[in-house]
């Protein structure tokens, strides 16, 4: 009792950080929102950058995504120089700009249209996102402030189109969804080498005493039980950024002993067979 607890405690502990930190951090778009205008064939793109983290000048970039409209010559303005561990000599901006865009209407007989946009920035703290991917939409025919207002993404990813199912469908209904997915991931491979290992000791318990075998069930059951809802509150607490985060050299560097570790036991293991 007294080694599980002291497992549970490790484990929280190493989570708190990576959750803590998740929390300053802010999510790309809002730390990069992007407004786009139109007017008189000309797009006006506004990027905005909040204080502490930067942009990589060449990963901007901006795309049709039908042939209802052409992009002209894209000319963003000087960045910084900057030395990247990553990308080495480029250029970053640390501020908000506006630039505009010459665009070619082809069909004149629709007034709105979807641009893709393409950037990637970092955090000074050292966490770097990956590539981002926006839908924007413009309107020909709404003034200049109004189209400013009406951007919006059309495009939802997996994870927002899963939380909306989350908040707004039936809780019952989604209770049972993920009771029955939580089973489904007990038959995946990874877990079924355990199968025949757990059901021979609980089998072999059943004739002399079932009280030990139902403990050693739920021991096992509230163990998964308990590691995975840890797991899944840090998830869900980081957001989107826990992916980036483990990019993090402070937390990639106090692994580098433990990988090497296995590395070596699966050498001598190959060298014994």
């Amino acid at each position: 009792m007294l080694t599980r607890t002291i497992k549970i405690t490790i484990l929280i502990i190493l989570i708190l950080p990576v959750t803590l930190l998740a929390q300053q951090v802010l999510k790309p778009q809002e730390a990069f929102p992007v407004s786009i205008s139109y007017q008189n064939n000309v797009l006006q793109i506004t990027h905005e950058i909040q204080k502490g983290y930067y942009l990589y000048k060449d990963k901007i970039s901006y795309s049709a995504l039908n042939d209802d409209f052409e992009l002209g010559k894209i000319k963003l303005p000087n960045g910084i120089e900057y030395t990247d561990e990553f990308f080495g000599a480029t250029e970053i901006y640390r501020s908000g700009f506006t630039h505009y865009l010459p665009i070619n209407i082809k069909n004149e007989s629709i007034d709105t249209f979807n641009i893709e946009v393409n950037s990637q920035g970092c955090a000074d703290i050292g966490l770097c996102y990956p590539p981002q991917k926006w839908i924007k939409t413009f309107s020909i025919t709404l003034k200049n402030q109004e189209a400013v207002i009406s951007n919006k993404e059309v495009q939802i990813s997996e994870q927002a189109r899963l939380g909306n199912i989350i908040t707004d469908g039936n809780i019952l209904l989604v209770f049972f969804i993920f009771l029955g997915l939580g089973f489904g991931l007990a038959f995946t491979p990874c877990h079924l080498p355990t199968i025949p290992i757990l059901s021979s000791i609980i089998i072999g318990q059943s004739g002399s005493n079932r009280f030990k075998s139902l403990s050693l069930s739920l021991s096992y059951v509230a163990g998964m039980a308990i590691t995975y809802s840890i797991a899944g509150i840090a998830a869900a607490i980081a957001g989107k950024q826990l992916q980036a985060l483990f990019t993090l050299p402070s937390i990639l560097k106090p692994k580098i002993p433990n990988k090497i570790e296995i590395a070596m036991m699966n050498v001598g293991n190959v060298k014994r067979a």
